[in-house]
């Protein structure tokens, strides 16, 4: 399971529920990254601030999703304002 979220039911009827806490460990991981720190210390210091292993590799797929959701959130915003301005 992704970093961040539990799943809801099972199927093509699942959806991914945030966790609040691990939420925070995605939101320090993004501070982390932007003084450029690497995947792995990254990954070390959610362990020693949060108690719960993540690799690496987690870290980059949970930064991924941040970026993503952030992108879709600045087109919806964007599509909100031109169909508001129409």
């Amino acid at each position: 399971m992704e970093v961040g979220y539990r799943k809801l039911g099972a199927g093509r009827g699942a959806m991914l529920e945030p966790v609040e806490g691990e939420q925070r460990a995605i939101d320090r991981m993004v501070v982390l990254k932007a003084d450029g720190a690497s995947l792995r210390s990254i990954a070390d210091t959610i362990k020693s601030e949060f108690g719960f292993k993540v690799s690496h590799v987690a870290v980059k797929n949970a930064l991924l999703r941040r970026s993503e959701e952030a992108v879709e959130a600045a087109c919806a915003e964007a599509l909100s304002h031109n169909v508001h301005s129409a």
